[in-house]
Order: structure tokens, then C-alpha cells, then sequence
């Protein structure tokens, strides 16, 4: 049979047999397998001295024997694709299919964040809604926990603080990868290494103040304890929502490093950096997720709407009772009822609110403009790095 790589007559790279999608694959079935294992176990202590070893709870040696196979074969993967890039595999068209495919794959990272924003947002504005569920077992404790916002036993964070710092963090990180790039377009490497080597290490520092706020949050209990023992799912999602985030970051920072190195060997040249470009959509993406974080989770939905809703205040502010989901007119009553659909009355001062229900009409009109920008996003890589004629 003839080589793939042999005069080809066409443009498009035809790899050669590789064994690292299937070692990655098995190596992340073990990674799981041992996560399941570290956590809840799948064998007793008294199993036998092998199935105890390998598969009693609490058992790590499973997880970490994956992930090092994991993190292996991505490594010697994505060093077969630089190693064909450098040999001059990737033609016009392989580049712009992997311009494709990082578009494709930051737009499902954008569907797995959504995923978390629905969920907090559910909790935060519909968390009444848990009221009205009838008692079975012991939810009436936890009717009466989530019958307020934040609910019962919760301490939210303070978002000018350490978050504020986060959000500074990462804003000049984007501007500093920004200036990396375009200093490598410009055939300037010595900024290029400047100005990557600060991004990485305000990376490194938004880990850093991430994993404090994290202890903060677990050695103060302000999401755990007794008080809050019908609260938890507040914290599971929080840590959930930024927790990943974070991670994201330090995929990120790894993803800028290995760019740094691939500089300083000089595999990058102003013509051909695709490498470098796609670090920063990602890092430009992890930035857009944590303004998003920042302005509802920490800010919008950490505020306390516990205020008994019998009285109506003086002054309300019609655009911040919008956003915490409550009447504009008087500030207290919900907005919604169900999937994003508006009350027709105000529980509380009346308000008729009939004539702009609009059903699910919000949450198609989201999917539509994200649907629009994945859209616009493929075309104008279409139109920039057009197919050859």
C-alpha cells in the first residue's frame, strides 16, 4: 500500500495509522473508572487483596494511573500534529479545517457553560417555586431553606473583592495575549515572548487567588454547615460553575506555555502560527465566561431577595428589579412563573403584566443569537482563509 504522505495530488493530509486516539480513550475509561472508585468504590475491604487494592473506596492509584495515560497520550497526539505541521502537511485547507474545528469546539464550550448558567439561574429566580412541591419525606426542611434568596444558610461572596481582582486579572491578560499576537504578526518575537510569558503568569495569579477564595469559602463554611444542611445545592453549582472555569484557566495556561516554548524553538513564524491563534480564541473565551460569572453569579444573583414581600419600598429602581426577576413596579413580586414565562399579576402591588407574555419567546431569541454567531463566526473564517479554486 502506498504512503499517505507520498506525492500527493491534492490538498488535503491523509494521516498516517495512529494509536493515540484509542490509548487516549482507554486511559480516560480507566481515568472515570478510578474517579467512581476514589469516590464511592466498587468493592468491599474484605473483596480480596487485589479488588481491596485497586477498587475499595477511597482507592486513588486507578484515577491517577488514568490520567497520567491520558495526559501522555494527549501530549505525544498533539506532538504528531506539530511534527506534521512542521513538515509541511498542513496545506490552506488542512489550516482552515482546524480553524473549523476550534471554532466548533469553543462553540460546544459555550453550550457546557450554558448549561451551568441555566442552572443557577433556575435556582436563583425560580427558587420559591420549591414551595409549592408537596411534602414528601423530609422537603418540607427544604421548602422552607430555599423559600428565600439566597437560601437559608448561605453566605454569598462579596464581589468586589477577590472577584473584582479575578475579573481585573484576566481582563488585562486578554489585552497582554492580544499584544502577543500581534507582535507575532508583525514579526516582533522578542514583545511575542513578553507579552505571552505576562499572560501566563497572570494565569498562574488567577489560579492563585481562585484557590484562596476557594479555602475562604470551605474554612469559613459559608456555603456548608449546619444552618445550610438543605442549602447544598447552591454550593454544588457555584463550585461547579467556577470550578470548571478554573480549570478551563488552567488548560489555558498550559495551552500559552506550550506556545512559549514552541516560540522559543522557533516553530512560529508571522505566516504560520495557527498554534499560537487558537490559544488565544481560548483564552479570549475563557475571559467572555468569567465577565458572565462575574456579573450574574457573583453580583446580579448574590444579592439577598429574602425581604418579607408585604411591603412596598419607597423607591425602586425598575432595571435592578428587573434583573433580580422581580416586579419593576414595587420590587418585591416575581417576574416569572415557569420557563421564563411572565406573570400576568403582580402578587404583590398587581401590576398587570398580561400583555407581554411572551411565553418561551426569550429563550428561543438566546438560542437564535447564539446560533447567528457560530454562524457569522464559520463564514468569516470562510471568507479570510478561503478554500483554494
Amino acid at each position: 500500500m502506498a504512503d499517505a504522505h507520498a506525492a500527493p495530488h491534492h490538498d488535503y493530509h491523509l494521516v498516517n495509522p495512529s494509536p493515540w486516539p484509542l490509548v487516549a480513550s482507554v486511559a480516560a475509561t480507566i481515568m472515570l473508572i478510578g474517579a467512581v472508585v476514589w469516590m464511592k468504590g466498587l468493592a468491599s475491604a474484605d473483596a480480596g487483596p487485589v479488588a481491596a487494592a485497586l477498587l475499595a473506596k477511597g482507592d486513588k492509584a486507578l484515577f491517577f494511573a488514568g490520567l497520567v495515560g491520558v495526559l501522555l497520550s494527549a501530549g505525544c497526539w498533539w506532538a504528531d500534529v506539530v511534527k506534521e505541521s512542521r513538515q509541511g502537511d498542513h496545506t490552506p485547507v488542512v489550516q482552515l479545517g482546524l480553524r473549523y474545528g476550534m471554532i466548533l469546539f469553543i462553540a460546544s464550550e459555550v453550550m457546557f457553560f450554558a448549561g451551568f448558567f441555566w442552572m443557577f439561574f433556575e435556582m436563583a429566580i425560580f427558587h420559591d417555586a420549591r414551595t409549592h412541591i408537596p411534602e414528601v419525606g423530609a422537603w418540607a426542611d427544604t421548602a422552607a431553606a430555599w423559600s428565600t434568596w439566597p437560601p437559608k444558610g448561605v453566605e454569598t461572596l462579596d464581589a468586589w473583592q477577590l472577584p473584582l481582582l479575578n475579573t481585573l486579572i484576566l481582563l488585562l491578560s486578554g489585552t497582554t495575549v492580544t499584544w502577543a499576537h500581534h507582535a507575532l504578526a508583525s514579526g516582533n518575537r522578542k514583545a511575542t515572548k513578553i507579552g505571552l510569558a505576562i499572560t501566563i503568569a497572570l494565569g498562574v495569579l488567577f489560579t492563585a487567588v481562585q484557590a484562596y477564595e476557594y479555602s475562604h469559602i470551605i474554612h469559613e463554611h459559608l456555603f456548608f454547615n449546619e444552618e445550610a444542611a438543605n442549602s447544598g445545592l447552591y454550593g454544588s453549582i457555584f463550585f461547579m460553575a467556577t470550578g470548571f472555569h478554573g480549570f478551563h484557566v488552567l488548560v489555558g495556561t498550559l495551552f500559552l506555555i506550550v506556545c512559549l516554548l514552541r516560540l522559543m524553538a522557533g516553530q512560529f513564524t508571522p505566516q504560520k502560527h495557527f498554534g499560537f491563534e487558537a490559544a488565544a480564541w481560548y483564552w479570549h473565551f475563557v475571559d467572555v465566561v468569567w465577565l458572565f460569572l462575574f456579573a450574574f453569579v457573583y453580583v446580579t444573583l448574590a444579592e439577598p431577595t429574602s425581604e418579607p414581600l408585604t411591603t412596598t419600598p419607597a423607591r425602586v429602581d425598575p432595571i435592578r428589579a428587573g434583573l433580580r426577576c422581580r416586579c419593576p413596579n414595587c420590587g418585591q413580586g416575581p417576574l416569572f412563573q415557569g420557563f421564563l414565562k411572565p406573570v400576568e399579576l403582580c402578587a404583590v402591588c398587581g401590576s398587570d403584566f398580561a400583555g407581554v407574555n411572551t411565553g418561551d419567546g426569550p429563550a428561543v431569541f438566546i438560542m437564535q443569537i447564539s446560533g447567528g454567531l457560530v454562524l457569522f463566526s464559520l463564514l468569516f473564517v470562510q471568507i479570510k482563509w478561503h478554500l483554494p479554486l
